[in-house]
């Protein structure tokens, strides 16, 4: 099942900003290197690439001979580091259930329900007394 251009072009933006600066910003990342570092087909590529310009999240430079490619070159911006980290956060902050209902992190959920099972217990004393009765 082909994944939606929003879930590649996530992908690739997240590859992107996972790249050490220093290797991002030599201009050494060619389509065929995003391939391997996502797995995507040339035109999934080509798609999101696209999208993630239009959107200010890359800069792609462009020359001839880079077929299957649209592009030569793609570098990830600081919008683009930016995106990365919101959208990160906020994947790690939220989980969307099979209903579409935001639910919140399992974490939070267990510090609600602790406090309301530890409130009924009885003290250790009168437990004792209910069970010899």
């Amino acid at each position: 099942m082909a994944k939606s251009i929003e879930d590649n072009a996530t992908l690739i933006l997240q590859k992107l900003a996972e790249m050490p600066r220093e290797e991002a910003d030599k201009f050494n990342i060619d389509g065929t290197k995003v391939q391997a570092l996502t797995g995507l087909t040339p035109d999934e590529i080509n798609d999101s690439v696209t999208i993630l310009e239009e959107s200010g999240y890359v800069q792609l430079y462009k020359n001839m001979g880079t077929a299957p490619y649209n592009f030569g070159v793609v570098e990830i911006t600081p919008r683009g580091r930016y995106e990365n980290e919101r959208v990160s956060k906020a994947h790690v902050n939220h989980r969307t259930d099979v209903s579409g209902v935001t639910r919140p992190p399992p974490q939070l959920v267990l510090l609600m329900v602790l406090p309301m099972k530890i409130g009924k217990s009885y003290p250790p004393t009168k437990q004792a007394n209910i069970n010899s009765t």
